[in-house]
């Protein structure tokens, strides 16, 4: 075993020792500050990194009560549900895990709701794996045939998965093909993670379109609470694997906030960011719109309600447009501030066009309404940087926000609505920017509004906040090329860039893209 699986190990060892050693009555007061580095160390032999999950947590000793203790905590600690489910669902992944609570006496039936489907589920999907393994003393060539007929399978279930999201265009919009649609694909990956092959890991691994697959997970979590226990235990299964992690990298805020917030992993930020509001507003005039509204939360005070992580969402009424901020930690003054969310731009569509900002608290069993902000569209500031307005909560409390509308001038517009003057910035922003924001230090350079400080920076090839291009995409994502058609332009040289096309980026979410040529010439 290598050094960091021996880390690994040790980790392990000495968390579930903190868990036996616990006594019952104990689980309220001191479990969360056991459970932590147990939640770590499993995390990090879920990766496979170092060493197969099955060869780290399998030798664990004192199963059933490490099983026990997170049931108890599951019940005790509201705010740990999500982890515990996201635990659970990697551990009973493995047989030995998932013998030991079927011994347990009372489970599964007596377990909360969200841990037996994910029993059910894993009970299931290793039913149908063990139907699949081949008997003791095959041929050479009846094993090789075998393996090739369990690839095929993973072949054909993968691709049946990814036409049926297509079918529904990764959208979570109608519950009955959203169902199906979740449910086929969720078959899908339990098969291929239970398949001893290793060709069928990298099926799932190098499988395509999975900013788009990421986008439905969320959109659907957002639907359909009643189905979170199930997504939690999906996002867990993908995000083991290194190219998953990185397209939930590199997708939406509003989606890596839901999924990062859904499996307990950290939200990556950066220093500033670089956002064109005009390019926005070019995009809502060519498509007939009155402007652009930029909105980034800040906080929210006097909360009526007890809650732990509450975030924001915010919805363009009446036109399914919705994003949301990462859940923060809130104060016991019922207090929350959102250092770190991301800022977001709406096309509008009219002038009587509403925001509706919730404030909300969820975990796996639904959202808590902790309450909400209206303001009309046609009110928020207009002028060349963003101001900080304030409005009442509808439940007590007071929300915060930075806004900024723009709307289209008749240069914009070509002198006619729905036309479009052309290329001038290239940029389209449509709420798809994260970083780390400093409020006080945003500005506007160029058309650009460059906010949080630049911090250390870079040479030769950069965004306008300084960070470097580096950062190959293979074409357009579905909901990118849905809310900007299928064109893009490149920032230096204003060559179109098609959807299926290679561009290059930044790794902070700035609205910057760099044609292939460019890149290969000034990089």
């Amino acid at each position: 075993m290598e050094a960091g699986a021996r880390a690994i190990a040790k980790a392990l060892e000495e968390s579930v020792q903190q868990i036996v050693v616990l006594a019952p009555d104990r689980v309220s007061q001191d479990g969360a500050e056991v459970f932590d580095p147990f939640r770590r160390a499993v995390t990090q032999a879920s990766r496979g990194r170092e060493a197969p999950p099955g060869q780290l947590l399998n030798p664990l000793a004192s199963k059933e009560m490490v099983i026990k203790f997170l049931v108890a905590l599951h019940s005790e600690k509201k705010m740990y549900r999500r982890q515990v489910v996201a635990v659970v669902a990697v551990l009973l992944h493995e047989k030995l895990w998932l013998q030991s609570l079927l011994q347990i006496p009372g489970f599964p039936e007596h377990l909360p709701e969200d841990l037996r489907i994910i029993v059910e589920e894993e009970q299931k999907a290793q039913e149908e794996a063990l139907q699949e393994e081949p008997e003791e003393g095959p041929e050479a060539e009846e094993a090789v045939g075998r393996r090739s007929s369990r690839c095929d399978r993973s072949v054909q279930q993968l691709a049946a998965a990814r036409a049926r999201l297509r079918e529904i265009g990764f959208s979570a919009s109608d519950d009955d093909s959203a169902n199906d649609a979740f449910t086929t694909f969720n078959r899908a990956v339990l098969w291929v993670i239970q398949s001893p092959e290793q060709e069928d890991d990298e099926l799932l691994s190098q499988m395509d379109e999975k900013d788009n697959v990421l986008e439905f997970l969320a959109d659907f979590h957002d639907r359909k609470p009643k189905h979170r226990a199930r997504i939690t235990a999906l996002a867990v299964r993908l995000l083991e694997f290194d190219t998953w992690r990185e397209a939930l990298e590199s997708s939406s805020p509003s989606v890596s906030a839901t999924l990062n917030a859904l499996t307990g992993r950290s939200t990556k930020n950066a220093s500033s960011v670089a956002v064109n509001l005009e390019t926005a507003v070019e995009l809502a005039a060519s498509r007939g719109g009155v402007g652009a509204l930029y909105l980034r939360m800040i906080s929210a005070k006097g909360l009526s309600k007890e809650s732990a992580f509450p975030f924001a969402r915010a919805t363009l009424r009446n036109t399914g447009s919705a994003q949301r901020t990462e859940a923060a930690h809130a104060e016991g003054n019922g207090e929350v501030l959102w250092a770190s969310s991301a800022p977001f731009v709406f096309e509008v569509p009219h002038l009587d066009a509403e925001l509706h900002v919730e404030i909300l608290s969820s975990d796996v069993t639904g959202d808590q309404f902790l309450g909400s902000a209206t303001f009309r569209v046609v009110d928020a500031p207009n002028g060349t940087g963003p101001k900080r307005i304030s409005s009442s909560l509808s439940m007590g409390g007071e929300l915060c926000c930075e806004v900024l509308f723009r709307s289209v001038s008749r240069e914009d517009s070509g002198g006619a609505p729905g036309g479009y003057s052309g290329h001038r910035t290239g940029s389209v922003v449509a709420g798809l920017t994260a970083a780390l924001w400093d409020l006080d230090s945003a500005k506007v350079e160029g058309g650009w509004i460059i906010s949080g400080a630049k911090g250390e920076q870079h040479s030769g090839l950069v965004c306008p906040a300084g960070h470097p291009i580096d950062k190959r995409k293979e074409g357009m994502s579905w909901r990118q090329s849905l809310l900007h058609g299928d064109l893009r332009r490149c920032d230096l040289c204003g060559r179109s860039i098609q959807r299926q096309d290679t561009r290059w980026r930044c790794f902070h979410h700035c609205d910057f893209n760099v044609c292939e040529r460019c890149y290969a010439e000034k990089s």
